[in-house]
């Protein structure tokens, strides 16, 4: 066997499998298990640029440092070592397999004059194995080293590509087990006493740091298997709130608000992380819960009506599952506009391209926008403003659940008295938007209520009228 055939770096997939399965002792399992290491690389690698990719910053950035450490670590340390073990274990293990041919070819007719040379190749054969056997020890090493990053990656990566590192931690835990059966089967070949119990010494370290990589392994893996169980049933849960979605049908102001009632109780049942419900009606976080990608754009471009021009807000594709949201708009009227397109997700599923022409509040009347449009801002007000939320921040701030306009409130809201506030608030409209950005009631100081709810001034004053918490 010439040893240069055995630059494994330089040949296709399919010409190493090949030879893997050729029936031939090298390349070896030693370099199979380096191998299933490299890919394990990878697969971490992989799920380290989706976390770290800007889009998810927000979500992952705590674990950025570490992840980019980890990173480093194996692209410049790690998987070099990896391939050279790879090449290496096979290059050793065929000195072995050549001395034991050639020491074999002595052994049929030994005499006094080849006993020497016998003796000298079972002696540098045995040596060799040692070292292949050391190089497959220092490999379990650094595969134990690369799980442990396989654990961080699993416990704190991109939740969607659990896959990639929980298939890494099953590889690279069978290699750990393969490079162990390798040494053990390697030491039954030693002669050397020393040598033997040196080996048996590394080899029970290794097996000991195995079995507690086992054990954390097979706790990973079963809390994936139960995040899988428990996302296959917040999928059904999710399909018979949308299949109870009258598709065609004209909703109702009271229609619209028990599904939005409905979804939203789907989706605290599924952030078990979150204590407070505002955080949980993110619509943005809602849109990718239920399977859509959010991408913000700096224009949407126009959409003319009649003699008007307006600028997008949003558009929603629901054949790709897509959702656009203009940049042009400001911050809460952005938070709006995906409110609104996650209303088309849930009720209008069969219209597959709907865009918000104008990024403004939803109207007080149903006949100033499309059927569908307004379908789409009730239920973007229903989620970003709960009744009993609103009601119950609502009393909070100014204890009492119905706050009528008189001497004292005006007093209170504006130290001036009722005449000359009401001139200020015209009408009811007027009083709700007044109250929609107060941040002031009796000497005291808090957040205004479209603050509380990430809405503009406009939404949360006709919230306000909706919910009949004013009287002018």
């Amino acid at each position: 066997m010439d040893i240069k055939d055995l630059d494994l770096s330089r040949i296709t997939v399919d010409e190493l499998l090949e030879k893997f399965g050729a029936g031939s002792h090298v390349p070896g399992s030693g370099s199979a298990m380096a191998f299933q290491g490299m890919i394990a690389c990878q697969l971490i690698l992989t799920v380290i640029e989706l976390t770290c990719d800007p889009k998810r910053n927000k979500k992952y950035n705590s674990v950025i440092p570490e992840f980019q450490r980890i990173k480093n670590q194996i692209e410049t340390k790690t998987y070099s070592k990896l391939k050279e073990i790879f090449l290496e274990d096979s290059i050793l293990f065929s000195k072995v397999i050549l001395n034991r041919q050639e020491r074999d070819k002595i052994k049929s007719k030994l005499n006094e004059l080849n006993i020497s040379k016998y003796k000298s190749l079972s002696k540098e054969a045995c040596y060799d194995l040692e070292l292949a056997t050391d190089l497959v020890l220092n490999l379990a090493g650094i595969l134990s080293d690369l799980t442990k990053f396989a654990f961080f990656v699993f416990d704190n990566g991109f939740k969607t590509a659990r896959g990639d590192s929980a298939s890494s931690i099953s590889s690279l835990i069978a290699a750990i087990d393969g490079c162990v059966s390798i040494s053990e089967l390697n030491l039954q070949s030693f002669e050397d006493p020393n040598s033997i119990q040196s080996f048996e010494i590394w080899i029970d370290k290794i097996k000991a740091g195995y079995e507690r990589l086992y054990g954390e392994a097979r706790t990973k893996l079963k809390i994936l298997r139960i995040e899988a169980s428990r996302k296959n049933e917040t999928k059904a849960q999710l399909s018979n709130i949308l299949s109870e979605v009258p598709v065609e049908k004209s909703l109702n102001e009271k229609e619209i608000d028990k599904i939005v009632k409905e979804f939203q109780n789907w989706l605290w049942k599924n952030n078990i992380n979150k204590i407070d419900l505002l955080e949980v009606i993110d619509p943005e976080n809602a849109l990718e819960k239920i399977g859509y990608h959010v991408f913000n754009k700096p224009s949407l471009g126009l959409f003319d009506d009649s003699d008007e021009r307006f600028e997008i807000a949003g558009i929603i594709n629901q054949e790709v599952n897509l959702v656009l949201i203009s940049d042009k708009f400001p911050r809460e009227v952005k938070t709006f506009t995906l409110a609104h397109e996650l209303g088309h997700a849930i009720l209008h599923r069969s219209h597959l391209v709907l865009h918000r022409d104008r990024g403004l509040a939803f109207g007080l009347e149903k006949n100033s926008r499309s059927n569908l449009e307004w379908q789409a801002d009730k239920f973007a007000a229903y989620f970003l403003m709960p009744e009993n939320e609103v009601k119950k921040r609502f009393i909070k701030k100014y204890e009492i659940s119905i706050l009528v306009l008189d001497d004292n409130s005006a007093f209170f809201l504006s130290g001036k008295g009722l005449g000359e506030f009401k001139k200020k608030v015209l009408d009811l409209l007027g009083f709700a938007r007044y109250i929609s950005k107060n941040a002031y009631y009796n000497g005291i100081s808090f957040n205004s209520l479209a603050e509380d709810f990430g809405v503009s001034t406009e939404a949360m004053a006709i919230r306000l009228v909706e919910l009949e918490l004013l009287e002018f």
